[in-house]
């Protein structure tokens, strides 16, 4: 039994092919950690425990008594340092990650387009439709899932009648929505219109915040000027 400098007591190694046991538990652990990492960005608790007894047990054969009494005041000096996180409920990468995942599927996104001439330049429509848009004057509703752009309804009468169909067919649709913020992401509005669209929004629910966003590049590129959408959350069913 030795001293080390610190004064904790650490027992000599007593079995052969200590350092070995040590480099292919860990191998295995840090293995094992990665691929639970990488596939569920967590490491689940059992896989912690395991790691935990694991390394008792090889301190036990290579050390002795001595050694798994060291790593026992270890594990204990580790969760006590992470108690006062877990008191104010902090949350690991993984735990974050996951609730980021549940959250982003309850996000609502879609725009009303005003021309539908940058659809059609983006392949979204054909040339027919587009000219069928024109003579009718249709306002497609275009939806952002997965990452695509997919055309959801559409609205016929002139540019502000359609927006005004818009929005209280949004409402009246999501009854679930998260009324205490609201994104109107805009691409090539005065602030005139944008002050009615906001006018017509509260005058159909009390939405605490509302935020104003410019249009990302790829909507604006893909509908053009005179584009506005509504994002919002939708509340748990419970």
């Amino acid at each position: 039994m030795t001293a080390s400098g610190a004064g904790v007591i650490v027992g000599d190694t007593k079995a052969k092919g200590g350092d070995v046991i040590d480099v292919v538990a860990m191998t295995i652990l840090w293995i094992l950690s990665s691929v639970s990492d990488l596939r569920e960005y967590q490491i689940p608790n059992d896989l912690i425990l395991a790691g935990w007894l694991a390394a008792l047990v090889c301190r036990l054969y290579i050390q002795g008594i001595y050694g798994m009494g060291a790593g026992i005041c270890c594990i204990v000096a580790g969760i006590l340092i992470l108690l006062p996180v877990y008191g104010v409920h902090g949350m690991g990468a993984g735990d974050i990650v996951q609730k980021l995942k549940a959250y982003k599927k309850q996000i609502q996104t879609s725009f009303i387009v005003s021309e539908t001439g940058y659809l059609m330049q983006a392949g979204k429509i054909s040339e027919k439709v587009h000219k069928l848009c024109q003579a009718f004057m249709l306002h497609p509703v275009v939806v952002l899932k997965n990452g695509r752009m997919k055309i959801k309804k559409i609205y016929v009468g002139r540019r502000k009648t359609a927006w005004k169909k818009y929005i209280a067919s949004t409402f009246n649709k999501e009854l679930h929505m998260d009324k205490k913020m609201l994104f109107i992401t805009y691409a090539g509005l005065t602030n005139d219109e944008l002050k009615e669209i906001t006018k017509e929004v509260r005058e159909k629910d009390a939405i605490e915040n509302i935020i104003y966003q410019k249009a990302s590049p790829a909507v604006a590129i893909n509908c053009g000027p005179g584009t506005f959408g509504m994002l919002f959350a939708k509340m748990d069913d419970e």
